[in-house]
């Protein structure tokens, strides 16, 4: 790991795209709370995404599938001319229909939508590994964001010991 801590200690940032102004106002205090180690921008426009990415050093961009008149797929393929970092579909669409598409591209992963924010754990732990994995296969990446503070060290073991798993 680039940082030597546990991975499940490292800051994770995490650009969200989607253009359903709703699930932008849920998405990043619903993740930021199941795991304060995760930090969540968002965006609603999609032309926005590389000039983002250029100026923050992002780990991973999650997108919804259709995003107005774009592609998830193109904003990802935008983003990969700038920065080689995971990239994560992040949809209501058929799994069979994102399955071929997501084979047929450079994205690192595809998650269906949540309606139920008892989920949202899940996709946490779907963001956590597809960057662990990015991380582990280039080590020798070196983040610009600042490190951990104490108090957001502390606020992580506080949310740790309250968290649980979603009954499914």
């Amino acid at each position: 790991m680039a940082s030597g801590k546990p991975e499940e200690l490292e800051e994770i940032w995490v650009l969200f795209v989607d253009d359903d102004p709703m699930q932008l106002l849920l998405v990043k205090p619903l993740i930021e709370s199941y795991d304060p180690l995760i930090h969540v921008d968002t965006l609603s426009d999609p032309r926005k995404v590389v000039e983002a990415v250029q100026r923050f050093d992002y780990d991973c961009v999650v997108s919804e599938y259709i995003i107005g008149v774009s592609h998830g797929i193109n904003v990802f393929k935008a983003v990969k001319n700038v920065k080689p970092i995971p990239t994560v579909l992040y949809t209501s669409k058929d799994y069979d229909e994102v399955a071929k598409v997501a084979q047929m591209s450079d994205i690192n992963g595809y998650i269906m939508k949540l309606k139920d924010p008892k989920y949202y754990p899940a996709l946490i732990r779907f963001i956590r590994e597809i960057v662990k994995r990015y991380r582990n296969y280039n080590p020798k990446r070196r983040y610009k964001n600042d490190p951990m503070t104490s108090w957001q060290m502390k606020k992580y073991e506080i949310m740790r010991t309250s968290y649980s798993e979603p009954v499914s």
